[in-house]
């Protein structure tokens, strides 16, 4: 037993050694070679495509003519290639630390170049349409550097460097995916400002963006004398604007493969964009990307603040796995300063940086070191999922239920889904704020028009009413029902006196839903995060505004009657603040369609001024100002508002709390008066959101509890006590394929309440829903 314990010691320390010395061996060829590349003069060229053959990486140098490349191999070859200059080639091995690159030009005569009887309109087409060929069209992973910079008289104001991993393809109908794996980013100023995304450098995943229908009818596209890049003989296009308004843009193509390999587009404001491909294996690539964007400013004074982009591809890899990919999934329109990571890891970004900082960035960090604010976290790693959730993707969310026509709670659901999404794709489509927000402002008023209207006419055909309907009426705005008598309206007064009540309050419950709705969505996010901050602006606080100021009430505000019309033609309710207290008063007076100030006795003139007066509270929203987190301690936040609703027995006081537990686990409660002429009731609810019962299947479940009025009318001595149960079950069946999002949800679940009134209801007797839909995102 003795002998063989000593042979597998000795068995044990040789793999011991040879582990150990694989490592050491390993260790040496994963080194960083430096270098720098000069012209015939010993000029420093910039921008230089610096590529390992074998490891399939790459850098770029940077404007000092300075670059710094991983090797991963013991034995590499070593390609430096211009435009216009020949490609230096050298051997590398693992004593190569540091070069010194010459290169030297390479003209090349129009003649050698041009051989095509094709005009240069027809060569950039024909380039196009050998896309498929030319380029990539199987997945493929791309390791890429980024950096991005804003100066003000070269003052470097502000840097960011990230690292990505890219899943990118040329197949037109493939979605990029990419994947935030380092970042860091460093203000050397106060002033607000922010570099909103990486945007897009690969123009030729994008040509039909870049060459529409329109593009060759307003561009003038000639021949200029031809060059090379990496010894390959390339056309050169000059693309100008027959109205003469923009400066020159050049394109280069490859003369044998027809392939894109450079692109220089200039736009009329002073904006540039820069593409170098280079042809791996076959395929061409896109190595490296710059773009100058002019930040115009004219207030106090006239200035620009030019913001600068470099983007390089250090790797590609075309075996894959899905457990490789590193990072979390983001845009190319996110602002990459909300996922700060690692910034004072020195030892990753000196072995990452595809593009050396050059001296202006150095010496900014060095000298102002102090002053620096990161808003790094500091030593951690990438940032959880959950804990940088989008506030908004683009989405459709659509509920239909077994009373499909008369669900209300998911009317005003589904309402807010393509609300949302209409507005995205305004502010996606119309490039001026201003107009997407006059777009915006139009479309709401006229969708909330339908849908006021729409609901009325349900919860009159709930009790067999039949009104006919008018959106806009005599007035732009002024929506309304008509064609049913005094009598007719008397007679459906007396037999549903509830419905009848809850007809003067159902589009303040609309848009209380509503607003529920988003700020339950606001509640999930952190608007710390500035891309959720955005999102707020343009899409959500518009929305939520709206929807807030529709709950106060103007005492005396009156629907404008149509002139010269029978009463049958005239609205239903044209003083439904009149209306309501009236009726809440003296349910046995006779119906009148116009209540007149002086029909009002002092005590129900006094009643309804403290009604509108207290409609304010709607107002008291943290969510409502941009706070939707306010912190309890590192793992625990809250957020709240108060609601206000007329209700067909008096008034309803609502205070609502959002928890969120352990980062991500959101609660909310519910707390509850139901007031009517001599009494209070009390109620209380509570929601539990999107808890995982199993792989990629959520629950959210609520409940509310309530004593109300026995017969729900304002002069009730007696209260009865009522409940609402709703469970919703999410399963996300498709799954993206690279991440963690999800690209169809299907629900289902349902919806049961006793007697009771509840806004997101039109019942108010008892009732049950089973409830269906989907969730696709775009």
């Amino acid at each position: 037993m003795a002998i063989k314990s000593v042979s597998a010691i000795k068995n044990l320390l040789a793999i011991y050694l040879i582990i150990f010395h694989c490592s050491c061996l390993f260790s040496q060829e994963a080194r960083t070679i430096y270098g720098k590349v000069v012209d015939e003069k010993n000029k420093p060229l910039t921008y230089v495509n610096i590529h390992l053959v074998k490891s399939k990486t790459g850098a770029i140098t940077n404007s000092e003519g300075k670059f710094a490349i991983n090797s991963l191999l013991p034995k590499d070859t070593l390609i430096a290639s211009f435009i216009g200059y020949h490609s230096y080639i050298t051997a590398i091995s693992r004593n190569t630390n540091e070069l010194k690159i010459q290169i030297k030009q390479a003209p090349v005569e129009l003649s050698e170049v041009i051989v095509t009887n094709k005009t240069a309109a027809e060569l950039i087409k024909s380039a196009i349409v050998k896309i498929p060929e030319n380029y990539e069209q199987e997945p493929f992973l791309s390791k890429v550097c980024y950096r991005g910079k804003i100066s003000e008289k070269d003052t470097l104001l502000y840097f960011e460097e990230t690292a990505f991993n890219v899943i990118k393809s040329y197949r037109p109908s493939f979605g990029d995916k990419y994947f935030l794996f380092k970042n860091r980013n460093f203000k050397l100023t106060s002033k607000p400002f922010f570099l909103k995304g990486i945007g897009t450098f690969d123009i030729v995943k994008d040509v039909s963006k870049w060459f529409d229908s329109g593009f060759f009818r307003k561009q003038e596209a000639t021949y200029l004398p031809g060059t090379s890049i990496n010894e390959r003989p390339t056309f050169v296009i000059s693309i100008s604007p027959k109205s003469g308004e923009a400066p020159e843009s050049k394109i280069y193509i490859d003369v044998e493969d027809l392939a894109f390999v450079r692109f220089e587009m200039n736009k009329e404001n002073g904006d540039q964009k820069e593409a170098q491909y280079l042809k791996i294996d076959g395929k061409y690539y896109l190595m490296n990307g710059h773009s100058l964007h002019l930040n115009k400013h004219t207030f106090p004074v006239k200035h620009i603040i030019p913001a600068e982009a470099d983007i390089v591809t250090t790797a590609i890899i075309h075996s894959f796995a899905k457990d490789s990919i590193e990072g979390i999934p983001v845009s190319t329109d996110d602002i990459l300063e909300s996922y700060t990571t690692q910034s004072n890891d020195t030892a990753f970004w000196q072995t990452h940086e595809a593009l050396l900082p050059d001296r202006k960035i150095l010496q900014a960090l060095t000298t102002r070191n102090s002053k620096i604010k990161s808003s790094a976290s500091h030593g951690q790693d990438c940032l959880p999922l959950d804990q940088t959730k989008r506030l908004y993707l683009p989405q459709l969310k659509l509920i239909a239920s077994s009373d499909l026509d008369k669900d209300f709670s998911s009317l005003n659901q589904n309402s807010v889904s393509v609300h949302l999404l209409a507005y995205h794709l305004l502010q996606k489509n119309i490039h001026s704020r201003l107009w997407g927000l006059l777009v915006s402002c139009a479309y709401y008023s006229l969708s909330n028009i339908v849908e006021e209207v729409f609901s009325e006419k349900q919860l009159l055909a709930i009790n067999g009413v039949r009104p006919k309907m008018n959106l806009l009426g005599s007035t732009l705005g002024q929506s309304y029902l008509y064609n049913l008598s005094d009598d007719a309206m008397h007679n459906y007064k007396t037999a549903h006196y509830g419905d009848f009540m809850r007809l003067h309050t159902l589009r303040a419950d609309g848009h209380f839903a509503k607003s529920m709705a988003l700020e339950e969505e606001l509640a999930k996010v952190d608007l710390s995060n500035k891309n959720n901050k955005i999102d707020f602006i343009f899409l959500y606080s518009y929305e939520l505004l709206a929807q807030k100021f529709s709950l106060i009430y103007n005492p005396w505000s009156n629907n404008v009657k149509r002139k010269n019309a029978s009463i049958e033609k005239q609205p239903l309710l044209t003083d439904r603040n009149r209306s309501w207290v009236k009726y809440l008063y003296e349910p046995e007076t006779d119906y009148l369609r116009h209540i007149q100030k002086e029909d009002l006795t002092r005590e129900e003139r006094k009643y309804l001024k403290r009604s509108a007066f207290l409609s304010w509270m709607n107002l008291i929203s943290s969510q409502l100002i941009g706070i939707s987190k306010i912190r309890i301690d590192k793992n625990n936040a809250f957020t709240f508002s108060l609601n206000y609703l007329r209700a067909p027995f008096g008034e309803v006081f609502q205070q609502n709390f959002w928890l969120t537990t352990k980062q991500k686990q959101l609660h909310g409660l519910f707390l509850r008066q139901y007031r009517t002429h001599r009494k209070t009731g009390f109620g209380i609810g509570y929601k539990l959101y999107d808890v995982r019962v199993m792989h990629n299947t959520n629950l959210t479940s609520s409940l509310d509890l309530w004593q109300q009025p026995a017969n729900l009318q304002f002069k009730d001595t007696k209260f009865k006590s009522g409940l609402h149960v709703e469970q919703m079950l999410e399963d996300q069946c498709i799954p993206e394929k690279y991440t963690r999002k999800n690209k169809l949800s299907l629900f289902v679940g349902y919806d049961y309440k006793t007697q009771g009134y509840l806004p997101q209801s039109y019942y108010l007797e008892s009732h049950l829903n089973i409830k269906t839909g989907f969730m696709v995102f775009f």
